[in-house]
């Protein structure tokens, strides 16, 4: 397609569930920060966009009245279509963020010839490998099939971190590469004089996320402690009852579920150890945002990037995932040195200085410029 020299590049968003969240933060900071006088941006999801209004300050909004991807492609197609018609001239990328939404991506350049498309991988494709019913093994293998036949067909594949750029490049190895999530880096300091044990963890009350596990682990810890869960999802009720049967009915007492928050200050600042008990991760902004605050981690080995930010523990400590009792080990191991992490934490702010928004910023500009 003949393209006009200086002419802005269109940018089709799609993010199905844009909710404030690791993925929605993610994508509204790219949408934020790319320069407008290079791009203009579209952006569709389903239901209401929890950043409609900042959203709108930077990009056209399409907010889907669907609740499923099969229902969505006229729709998604059509607008394209549209954005298409009135771009004439213009390079059109359509960006997709995590595997259900990348395979309608696809279908989408079927009709679409002329669009480039970008697929971002924001989860370890090993979370298909892992599942907690019958029917969520049948279409996770399904999209794990199909994955594998497609993303070799897409104009650039983006991995949030290295570990999910390998596990592409074993079906995919010629247009893979890592762009990692931007960071949020400020001068934060928490109370160090604070002794008491404050734990924080922070995200989905999902089972995948294996909050259960902190939950049995920290019930074997006589050390007192309190924990805070900030986060929302369809398993609070389920964690409710294992904390009342690990701790009593005065778990209220040191179990504190706090529900969802946009503004985690308060929670990062009273605390002084952050746990990631993931069964899977991509990129965890949360484990990103608690080095930011000097705060001492122990995280999840998990498929994904906890290892690679954590560098293999030099940053923290890793524990084997979805087991409780290496975990409980490594709490232990925590307050019987506390000095050791606390440096681990100090010399983590420096490092984290490779994840800047900068960065991030600039690399996204750069492929959607030259793709």
């Amino acid at each position: 397609m003949y393209r006009i020299m200086n002419q802005k590049t269109v940018i089709i968003m799609f993010l199905p569930n844009f909710v404030v969240s690791g993925a929605g933060r993610s994508v509204f900071e790219l949408i934020k920060n790319l320069d407008k006088k290079k791009f203009d941006v579209n952006v569709i999801c389903f239901k209401k966009c929890e950043y409609r209004n900042k959203i709108k300050k930077f990009a056209n909004l399409y907010e889907l009245n669907v609740n499923r991807i099969l229902f969505s492609f006229n729709k998604i197609f059509r607008i394209s279509q549209q954005i298409l018609n009135r771009s004439k001239n213009k390079k059109i990328v359509f960006v997709s963020n995590i595997h259900y939404a990348n395979i309608l991506a696809f279908f989408l350049k079927l009709k679409l010839e002329e669009i480039k498309i970008i697929g971002i991988e924001r989860t370890a494709i090993s979370e298909l490998d892992l599942f907690y019913s019958f029917n969520d093994y049948i279409k996770k293998k399904i999209v794990k099939l199909l994955i594998k036949l497609i993303y070799q067909k897409f104009d650039k594949i983006v991995a949030n971190c290295k570990y999910v750029e390998n596990e592409i490049k074993k079906f995919s190895s010629k247009n893979t590469l890592t762009i990692h999530p931007s960071a949020f880096l400020e001068n934060r300091q928490i109370n160090k004089t604070n002794n008491d044990l404050n734990i924080l963890m922070v995200g989905r009350l999902s089972k995948e996320k294996g909050i259960d596990l902190a939950l049995h682990a920290l019930s074997k810890v006589k050390n007192k402690f309190t924990l805070t869960i900030v986060g929302r999802g369809t398993d609070k009720k389920k964690l409710i009852n294992l904390s009342e049967k690990y701790f009593g009915k005065n778990y209220k007492t040191i179990i504190h579920f706090v529900g969802h928050h946009q503004n985690l200050n308060q929670f990062y600042k009273k605390s002084n150890l952050f746990l990631n008990t993931s069964h899977f991760e991509g990129f965890s902004n949360a484990i990103i945002d608690a080095m930011n605050y000097g705060i001492p981690i122990i995280a999840s080995n998990c498929p994904g990037g906890n290892t690679e930010i954590l560098q293999n523990g030099k940053y923290g400590l890793l524990f084997k995932s979805k087991n409780h009792n290496d975990l409980k080990s490594k709490i232990l191991k925590f307050l019987n040195n506390k000095k050791l992490f606390r440096s681990k934490a100090k010399i983590a702010k420096e490092y984290i200085k490779n994840f800047s928004k900068e960065k991030s910023i600039k690399k996204y500009s750069n492929l959607f410029e030259k793709i």
